[in-house]
Parts: structure tokens; sequence; C-alpha cells
């Protein structure tokens, strides 16, 4: 069997020049020529239940492959055949492909459900090549809806590594305008990322990751208030990492536009360089922003090396203006070392109880 080398990346892609017949994925046993033939015969299926999709190792460049959640108890796992051996690109820098200026994914995630449950969509052992910088933003996995009163949720994703150009790559972004809820990262790797998550997810769960050199780790949008529940809307735990930027005025590493936040056991730094920089001020590995705040920081370590002539970043930062939060009505912190400053206009705010 022969391959198609990719020299850059180091994986085979796939399927063969000639030859014997290459399958790219299996469907609970049955084999399929492309990833795309696979997925389109589980979007057509009716049965419930849980089926996984196994995609033969080597490499394959994906463009808004379309997964379409559309009922309870019908779920999906799109997993690589041996874990680090299926390389899914969005095609290389320089591409011309793209250039309507939005945001487009590997995976694109259509949904009909309506928030009651649906069963997971799982992407798991999967590594993701996200370097086409010609138009829009870039993702692993675009989460949408089929109209207003439907949403995508239970999006897990667990294993996955993403490499990509730091402001213009994103592993899951959630359409603005549009639904999507539970979104949970488990064991990934993150490197030049802008982020794990954007968007209006909640609640949006990091744990047990890293990463390296990203601009972000979550940009949480939509304003909202904290859970009545006692939940979390968002939760990062045993997370560890340094963010930075090719854009030094506008940097953080978790930004929020309101709801409950557990940040715990984490080791996060954020490099600031204000050379060149506007003196926005809005600047923190925390940032809180729009809705009501409630944030809870155990058992971390905390970083802001601020380099450059001004000094305007913060661990934890307050905004103002048009994005000023609506209420903060409490910040704990427990066992963590702060190395760095706090917002002054947050000093009423904050209950340290090291």
């Amino acid at each position: 069997m022969t391959y198609k080398y990719c020299t850059v990346c180091g994986y085979e892609t796939v399927p063969a020049a000639t030859g014997e017949t290459v399958y790219q994925a299996t469907l609970d046993g049955k084999s399929y020529l492309t990833i795309q033939d696979a997925v389109e015969a589980w979007n057509n299926g009716n049965d419930e239940g849980n089926d996984t999709i196994i995609l033969q190792n080597g490499k394959y460049v994906l463009d808004n492959l379309t997964i379409k959640q559309t009922a309870e108890g019908k779920g999906l796992t799109i997993e690589a055949e041996t874990a680090g051996g299926v390389l899914l690109s969005a095609g290389e820098q320089g591409s011309t492909k793209h250039t309507n200026n939005e945001t487009w994914g590997i995976f694109k995630i259509e949904s009909d459900s309506s928030y009651n449950g649906s069963t997971p969509i799982t992407f798991k052992n999967l590594t993701f090549e996200l370097l086409n910088s010609d138009g829009g933003n870039v993702c692993a996995v675009h989460v949408g809806t089929t109209g207003s009163d439907r949403y995508t949720e239970n999006i897990i994703i667990d294993g996955c590594s993403f490499y990509g150009i730091n402001d213009e790559s994103y592993a899951v972004s959630g359409t603005a305008g549009s639904g999507n809820k539970n979104v949970t990262f488990q064991n990934c790797y993150a490197e030049n990322m802008r982020g794990f998550y954007q968007g209006i997810a909640t609640p949006v769960k990091i744990l047990d990751s890293t990463f390296k050199d990203c601009k972000s780790i979550i940009n949480r949008q939509n304003k909202i208030t904290p859970a009545t529940d006692d939940s979390y809307n968002i939760e990062i735990r045993n997370v560890s990492g340094n963010v930075k930027s090719a854009i030094p005025d506008s940097i953080y590493a978790i930004r929020s536009s309101g709801g409950r936040m557990l940040i715990e056991n984490c080791n996060i730094t954020m490099d600031f360089n204000t050379d060149g920089a506007a003196d926005t001020g809005a600047n923190g590995l925390i940032v809180l922003r729009d809705g009501t705040h409630e944030v809870d920081i155990k058992n971390s370590v905390l970083t802001v090396n601020n380099t450059g002539a001004m000094d305007n970043a913060y661990i934890i930062y307050k905004e103002i203006g048009t994005k000023e939060p609506e209420n903060i009505n409490s910040i704990i912190i427990t066992g963590t070392t702060l190395n760095g400053k706090i917002d002054p206009a947050l000093n009423e705010k904050i209950n340290i109880k090291n």
C-alpha cells in the first residue's frame, strides 16, 4: 500500500494514490472510503445509542464536515485508530480556499436539539492542525444550530491536541446568536492557539489540560448571571500553561461575560509586553465583563509577567466602558499564589483566604 507522505508534519496522507482500496474510516465495524461517507451514514441513520467512527491513521484535510445532532439518544464518537495517529488539517498556511472572513471549522455541528439532554458528540485522541490564515477564524469544531429555538449541546473533546497560528485558531467556536451548551475539554493540549473555546456555551469545562503560547484559554461571551443551582458556568481544573499574544493591547487567559467561575489546581502564566500597545488597561489574566460574576479560585498559581513601558496588566481585571460588569457578587481566593497585581477597582470584592 502506497501513501503520499507529508514532509512538513510527518504524517502519511490518505488515501493512497493507486493500488489497493483504502478505507479512511469505519462506523461500528463497517468500512467507508472517506470520513465524509462515514459521517453522512451516521447523519442519515435512525438508530439511537452511541456510535463510533474510527479514523485510519494518517493525515486528512477537511473543511466544514457537517455532523447533525438531530435527536436525543443518538450519540457519536469520532476517534483515532491509535492515539496521536490521526492529523486533521484545515489546510496549509497561505491557502486561498477561505476568504469570507467568517468562522469555519474542520467539523461543523448542526443541531436540532432542544436542551433535553442530547447524547454527546465526542472527539477522541485526534490531532488538529489549524494553519489557514486567509480569511476569518478557523476552528477544529464549529458548533451551531438549525434554528433560533434549537441548540447544540454535550460536546466532549477528549485527549485531543491543537496546533494553530495564535490569533485565528480556535479549538471549539460557538456561533454567536445561537445556543450551545455543555462543552467539555479533558486531557487536551493546545499550542499557539487563540484558545480552547470561544462562544456562548454554558457550562464550559476545561479539565486536566495544558497549553503553550496561546492567546487565551477561554472567551465565554453572552451576558449571563450565575447558575441558580450552585454549579459553575466556567470550570477550569488542573490546567497549566502560558498565554501571550501578537496583539499586545488586548490579552487575557480567561474572559467571561458573567456567571459563576471556578479555577482550581491551576498554574497559569500571562506573558505581556506593552511595547507599542495602546494604553487601554484592558489586560488581565482573568477579565470580567458584562453580566453578573462570582469567582472562586483555589489552590492555584497565577502569574503575570509584565514587560515594556506600561504597567497595565493585572491578574484579575474589571472591564470598563460599554462592557463593564453589571455586578460582581464575590471573588474568593483560597490557597493561591498571586504573582502580580489585582485591578484596584476590585479591592472591595476580593476575599483572600490563604
